[in-house]
């Protein structure tokens, strides 16, 4: 028998006994709890690209207000669920033949293992990782896509999104294309020519000369409102020194957007530098929706009857709460009292759902002995209602137990 083949039987000899002693009553206990963790910001991570995506196709007018409040609220009831899941690890579990297990663990995988790295790739056993298991979710989404568009070839809608898909990835040849069937389909659709518009401009060292800015052109004498279309104008506009007419496209483009959403606080930017180097004065400021800073500052204590149950690791998280739905803000902190707080919109778990959408919001402060955000027997709480936002020096204090 060959070296190399009595290396292999013996590393395979040494792997079936690991796995048998060694993986199995540990995949009840840490890995399982890993593998949830993994799956749960896989999960997190889709569902805030769907949300984006949906909130674009709704803006784009490929769906109605109904099917767009459903379809939202279907995909944060999922994000509220994993972002606040805990694949919780029962101590039995976790005590269970470890004994047995840890003392085969020294023998059998070391040897395997040691053969396995002067002989074999060690490399090629190498679990993937988080950044590769969504990477191979999104192409598999991709391929879905593309065999759904491709199945009712005639459907524009499809192809936009096929095209948003493509535009997402950079992959912009592809988009053209998509898009270009688009225009074909439905030729009075704005803006299907205004995202083919900005394809064409990125093919061509993103610039708008040309084809792109009679694409454009013909957008806007579609719908002098379509945003993607205002958006590029103004940008034309601008990269060629007509100031005026670049501020003129941006504040249309600005009056139909959610006044505290980040991309209307951009675009906002954007029309007062154009006025400034147009010679005009800037844009009046617009209140927030709550009429104050959207932030709420204060500090987090403990009743005295509670203190001596503060368990090591244990998580302090801060929510603020509006109504059903993922938090408007959350904050995660150390677990050391007196403590501070601070909420904003940039702890926000969804866009335009947060601090500057309401007036007041329902806190919830939480001590997680899992040190997890999910409520568990045990974890220490403290609750105020009608907070209102932009308070300062707002007391929190943990005085209950869940039961």
């Amino acid at each position: 028998m060959s070296p190399m083949l009595l290396t292999a039987l013996i590393a395979g000899v040494g792997v079936i006994v690991a796995l048998a002693f060694v993986v199995l009553p540990l995949w009840r206990g840490g890995s399982a709890q890993r593998e949830a963790v993994a799956r749960r910001e896989i999960n997190i991570a889709i569902y805030r690209d769907q949300l984006q995506e949906l909130m674009q196709e709704h803006t784009q007018g490929l769906i109605a207000d109904a099917q767009y409040a459903a379809a939202r609220a279907e995909i944060e009831a999922r994000l509220a669920e994993d972002a606040l899941q805990v694949a919780a690890e029962p101590r039995a579990a976790r005590q269970g033949s470890r004994r047995l297990a840890l003392a085969i663990a020294v023998v059998f995988p070391l040897a395997a293992g040691g053969l396995y790295a002067l002989f074999g790739n060690p490399q090629a056993i190498q679990p993937p990782s988080v950044e590769a298991m969504r990477a191979a979710k999104t192409a598999e989404m991709m391929t879905q896509l593309e065999q759904k568009v491709r199945a009712d070839t005639n459907n524009p809608q499809g192809w936009l999104m096929l095209g948003s898909a493509y535009s997402m990835f950079e992959r912009w040849s592809e988009a053209a294309e998509a898009y270009g069937h688009a225009t074909r389909l439905a030729p009075d659709s704005a803006t299907a020519w205004a995202h083919l518009a900005e394809v064409k401009a990125i093919l061509q060292d993103r610039k708008l000369d040309g084809e792109p800015r009679a694409l454009l052109d013909k957008a806007l004498k579609l719908d002098p409102k379509e945003q993607k279309a205002l958006e590029l104008a103004g940008i034309d506009a601008y990269q060629s020194g007509r100031f005026a007419e670049a501020a003129r496209h941006w504040q249309a483009l600005l009056a139909q957007l959610p006044p505290d959403s980040a991309y209307a606080r951009d675009i906002a930017g954007a029309v007062d530098d154009a006025r400034q180097k147009a010679g005009q004065p800037p844009l009046a400021k617009p209140k927030s929706a709550n009429g104050a800073g959207a932030a709420i500052d204060g500090s987090i204590e403990i009743a005295p009857a509670l203190a001596a149950k503060v368990s090591e690791g244990a998580a302090l998280f801060v929510f603020a709460r509006g109504g059903e739905g993922p938090p408007l803000a959350a904050s995660r902190l150390s677990a050391k009292f007196p403590q501070d707080f601070h909420l904003d919109d940039t702890q926000a778990m969804t866009p335009e759902r947060n601090l500057s959408s309401r007036k007041t919001v329902d806190l919830v402060v939480r001590l997680s002995r899992s040190g997890q955000p999910k409520p568990m027997p045990g974890d220490l709480e403290g609750h105020l209602s009608g907070v209102a936002v932009g308070a300062k020096g707002v007391k929190l204090v943990i005085d209950t137990e869940r039961k």
